[in-house]
């Protein structure tokens, strides 16, 4: 594993020094049509909703190898995904089912009342999950569900600062990205706009580990690169127009972005040659 880390960081390095920002780990038109979900585990593996059909996942490497992973019971489509924790992956799906992927099989690990739209785990073991009715879900790491905030607008996506102190929510119908405190209560508090946009749309939410905000922005083929403070680093093109799943891979080295019209998967190097953060 650590040869394979150290090949893939040498890869990333040899595309920044060459100024080169993005390129395709998934070829077009392997996924399914409409919004698809990505996540990077610690192995750097990706891991994609949409994999020939809604209720399957497919894995992918940075190298572009790619196979099916996992099909969700029910055939219940994947509503998005994050990690467990415990080297697993928590899946929600339309069936307002929040199912724990493991070596030893599926798991209900919870029920939400809406339908889901995305999900995010906290450091302290609490699964925030955004509903399609503008509501977020705490399934709480000492067995409580309550319901944390409503009225959100169309969520897209969920983020929780890498302190766990802070949550952004994207949202799609206002075009902004909020900023909720996360209270030790696990509970949200003080709502406040980070960040508005006046056109196009939100997608995904993602932190590297040193706060910094990456936001999918379909319709502008853009991923906005921000401080938690909201100040816009820069704006990275990506090759298709409609990029709406982000995920920051466990090295911290890149991002990847799924593509809603062509269908794949493209990778964003943020680092220069000696690993430091280009922005």
């Amino acid at each position: 594993m650590r040869k394979a880390i150290i090949t893939l960081v040498a890869m990333f390095m040899a595309l920044a020094s060459n100024g080169q920002d993005t390129f395709d780990i998934l070829e077009e038109n392997t996924l399914g049509e409409g919004n698809t979900w990505v996540w990077a585990d610690k192995r750097n593996n990706v891991f994609v909703s949409g994999y020939g059909s809604e209720c399957a996942l497919g894995r992918v490497n940075f190298k572009g190898k790619h196979s099916l992973f996992a099909t969700m019971p029910d055939s219940a489509a994947v509503r998005g995904m994050c990690a467990d924790g415990n080297g697993g992956m928590l899946v929600a799906t339309d069936g307002c089912d929040i199912l724990g992927l493991t070596k030893e099989g599926v798991v209900v690990v919870g029920h939400v009342p809406a339908e889901p739209c995305c999900l995010v785990r906290n450091i302290t073991g609490d699964i925030y999950v955004g509903g399609v009715d503008g509501s977020i879900v705490r399934l709480g790491a000492d067995g409580l569900s309550e319901r944390v905030a409503e009225g959100v607008g169309q969520i897209v996506g969920l983020e929780v600062s890498p302190d766990g102190k802070r949550m952004y929510v994207s949202d799609n119908k206002q075009i902004r990205l909020l900023l909720f405190d996360i209270m030790a209560s696990g509970r949200l508090d003080n709502e406040r706009v980070l960040l508005r946009f006046h056109d196009h749309g939100m997608g995904d939410v993602a932190c590297d580990r040193y706060g910094n905000i990456y936001i999918a922005r379909p319709g502008k083929g853009r991923v906005v690169v921000a401080t938690s403070a909201g100040v816009v680093l820069k704006e990275v093109a990506t090759f298709g127009k409609e990029p709406v799943g982000l995920s920051v891979n466990f090295l911290n080295t890149a991002c990847v972005v799924s593509l809603r019209d062509r269908r794949n998967i493209e990778c964003i190097v943020f680092t220069n040659v000696f690993g430091e953060s280009r922005y």
